[in-house]
This record gives structure tokens, sequence and C-alpha cells, in this order.
């Protein structure tokens, strides 16, 4: 099986490559007639995927191993990842549909989680599943956003509370009562 035909289960967008290029001379990053496709057009097709190029860093390697070593996750993974990225392909990540589909991204996570517990040379599991865990968070109750609306408030109550703890007490100029 060629390596090229490894990443074709996951999405159409070509893994191995840091451009989308198929030995196709057009299609190559210093063609001259289509050169601005390459510049604005590099990133993953969705989220998902880009949650997954971010966070594994040597995908070919860990595909290969996964397909090698564990087939049967590999199968599992392929599955599931090819279930969550149709919804996030479309845009069905809002709508009734949403909880079902957090649920499947956590079951990946815990899935992807315990199989790091039990293979600890593939620590690029380890973020993967937290990134999934956070994915599946923001599926149910929204994205995360800044609170800009928030309005400053001073750390432990201030000064006043200093007082009564005996570690100050003991340094301030007055008597406490």
């Amino acid at each position: 099986m060629d390596e090229d035909d490894l990443f074709q289960p996951l999405c159409d967008w070509d893994w191995t490559y840091p451009w989308p290029y198929d030995e196709h001379i057009h299609k190559h990053p210093h063609a001259l007639l289509d050169r601005a496709r390459h510049w604005y057009g590099r990133r993953p097709c969705c989220d998902f995927c880009l949650a997954w190029t971010e966070h594994i860093t040597d995908r070919s390697t860990l595909v290969q191993d996964l397909l090698y070593f564990h087939p049967s996750f590999f199968d599992f993974l392929c599955h599931r990842y090819n279930r969550i990225h149709f919804h996030y392909r479309n845009g069905y990540v809002d709508g009734p549909d949403r909880y079902p589909l957090s649920r499947e991204v956590e079951h990946l996570s815990q899935t992807v989680w315990n199989f790091y517990l039990d293979h600890l040379d593939y620590w690029e599991l380890q973020r993967m599943a937290e990134v999934l865990r956070d994915m599946a968070i923001d599926i149910q109750i929204g994205p995360r956003r800044l609170p800009y609306y928030a309005t400053p408030k001073p750390r432990y109550g201030g000064w006043p509370q200093l007082e009564y703890s005996p570690l100050v007490a003991h340094y301030l100029p007055f008597p406490l009562e």
C-alpha cells in the first residue's frame, strides 16, 4: 500500500505534503500559473482536520505504526474519524444533533486516551485526546469566548483581608484588635 493511500480514508486534503501537491506539475507550489492557490489554500478543510494536523507532527510514521502494529485500533480510528469529519466538513456542528456528536467525539477522546495509556510510545495521542475532549465540550456548550464584559476586581479581597493573617500580623506596625 502506498503512503498516499493511507491518508485517503481520513480526508480529501493531501496530508503527506505541506502543500496540496500530488506529483502534477501544475499543482506544485512554485508553478507560475497557479501560485495563488498555494498561498491562500494551504489549510485543511475543517477544524477537526486542523486539530489533527496541529497536534500530531509526524502523521505518516504514526499512521504506518498503527496500521502495522495495531490494525484494529487504526480501523476504529478511521471509522470514527470519517463519521465525525462528515459533520465538521458540512457544518453540522451546531443544531439539534450536537449532543450525539459531542458524545461521539468524547468517546473517541476516551478511546485514544486509553490506547495511549496502554502504549506510551505514542505520546502525541495524549495531546490529541485532550484536544478531542475540549472539542467535545465546545460542541456541547458552544465555543469558548474571552470574557471582555467582566469587570476587574482585586484579588483576595484586598488589604483588609491581609490584616487578619497571622503571618502578616507579625509585620504590621500596629496591633490587631
